[in-house]
């Protein structure tokens, strides 16, 4: 019985090797004017496992395939709905505003999380063209989004060319993504984010604190 436990236990640790070890290719390409569309595939292992999504004019199709065995099923795209009894608006936000990640920030954080993002970046591999005009109803945040697309727009494989509408409301964009990844890698930077000393003051707390109330409970 223990020897079958074992070899069950390798042949699972085998297959959760080769699905983080399996390079996982996506293509992303969509616009945005008066409706949204797009069109989205993600191939695993070299198409081994496959999603191809489709939007387009109300309609969404997911087509899964396994092995080049496809099948597609299309169904009506939903709005978002607000759930009965949902806050929102300016008392939910005061209401977790302690809790908000700001009140975390700091420089450490900040080089960290900085480091993190640049690994990341390079580990996926991104291929970015993005085109088209924006605006929002408040300039200086136009402004802003501006700053931020120049300043991603000198990074290598990122085509960005936006032009800002000041006078108000505007939304006409173009544009395709292409990544790929291992999984494995993109687990490492991001095990690796969560386990530095700057982050872990943020979760670790929460967790001690949740024990002692749990322990407070049963005990009393």
């Amino acid at each position: 019985m223990t020897q079958v436990l074992i070899y069950v236990l390798i042949a699972l640790a085998a297959l959760l090797g080769v699905i983080l070890l399996a390079p996982v290719h996506i293509d992303f390409r969509g616009e945005y004017a008066q409706t949204l569309s797009f069109h989205g595939r993600l191939r695993w292992a070299g198409g081994l496992l496959s999603l191809d999504l489709k939007h387009h004019h109300g309609k969404l199709e997911l087509t899964p395939g396994c092995l080049g065995l496809k099948k597609t099923f299309k169904k009506a795209a939903e709005g978002k709905k607000q759930p009965d009894g949902q806050e929102s608006g300016p008392d939910k936000r005061r209401k977790g505003q302690s809790d908000s990640p700001l009140s975390f920030l700091n420089l450490r954080l900040l080089a960290a999380v900085n480091k993190s993002i640049r690994r990341l970046l390079r580990a996926l591999h991104l291929k970015v063209k993005l085109s088209g005009v924006y605006g929002f109803d408040d300039p200086s945040l136009t402004g802003f989004v501006l700053g931020v697309m120049t300043a991603l727009g000198t990074v290598k494989n990122y085509s960005i060319d936006l032009k800002p509408e000041f006078a108000g409301e505007a939304v006409d964009l173009r544009g395709w993504i292409q990544t790929w990844f291992i999984p494995f890698h993109i687990l490492f930077i991001v095990l690796g984010l969560i386990l530095k000393k700057p982050v872990r003051a943020i979760w670790w707390p929460k967790i001690k604190n949740s024990k002692k109330h749990k322990e407070a409970v049963q005990y009393a």
